[in-house]
């Protein structure tokens, strides 16, 4: 089920070797190189193994440490390609370039805008394409009148479409400058609804304190209308009995 997980994920895990190369076992292989005085991709010497080597460490991995070391460098460019994630990666390219081939380069003003020349030389391998289709319909492949016919015409196909790959490469640059203005314009926008929708929170909040404020301000003054005053006869001090106008007054 993980391995088929892997496998649907566009963004899949590294091997599990990767993680053979932690600290530990980076220490372990330089103390090993320094233990027998040898060199990157030196052998051990005759007679020895990592373990008797390494025996007072506490912990020496199972697998041979000589492993973790990187690929001879000199092996990859005198084979062309290296072994890395189960898949052979060349280091040269394998696309021909018109300037090392006898093809003639169609276009080698490079223009901001290659649309008219992707939709001509796309034009011209289709008809192509039908010519070659045709001479060979028309003829069978052994008709040694023929071959000629197709035979040049396959080739003008394979040159227009070289140079209809050269065209979309040299406007790679191009769009991923055009991709990103648009991706900074989408940003600069979505700052700009985001500064808008804080104006307008503080908009409504300012409304709402200046609203509660006013009804603060209308119960303030309904209380002191309402307030109960006393009258002469609630103050009438009586000099015989100060006690019980005392309790009136409360």
């Amino acid at each position: 089920m993980q391995h088929e997980l892997e496998v649907v994920n566009p963004f899949p895990e590294p091997p599990p070797r990767f993680k053979l190369f932690s600290k530990e076992n980076i220490q372990a292989l330089q103390l090993l190189r320094e233990r027998t005085n040898t060199t990157q991709h030196g052998d051990l010497p005759a007679g020895t193994t990592q373990q008797d080597i390494l025996s007072d460490q506490s912990s020496i991995p199972d697998i041979s440490l000589l492993d973790l070391e990187p690929p001879r460098l000199d092996w990859v460019l005198e084979g062309g390609a290296y072994y890395c994630y189960s898949d052979y990666w060349t280091i040269q390219n394998g696309h021909p370039f018109l300037p090392s081939t006898h093809l003639e380069t169609m276009f080698p003003k490079l223009e901001a805008d290659q649309r008219d020349n992707l939709h001509t030389m796309l034009r011209t391998i289709l008809r192509t394409y039908y010519v070659a289709l045709g001479s060979i319909t028309e003829h069978s492949l052994l008709d040694v009148a023929a071959t000629p016919v197709y035979s040049d015409e396959l080739d003008y196909m394979i040159g227009v479409a070289l140079n209809f790959q050269k065209c979309v490469n040299d406007i790679r640059p191009l769009q991923a400058q055009e991709t990103l203005e648009q991706v900074l314009i989408k940003q600069l926008q979505d700052r700009r609804q985001e500064t808008q929708a804080i104006h307008n929170k503080c908009d409504e909040i300012e409304e709402s304190l200046a609203s509660l404020k006013a009804l603060a301000a209308k119960i303030g003054s309904s209380t002191k209308a309402t307030a109960i005053e006393p009258t002469p006869s609630d103050v009438k001090e009586t000099s015989n009995d100060p006690l019980s106008w005392a309790l009136s007054v409360e």
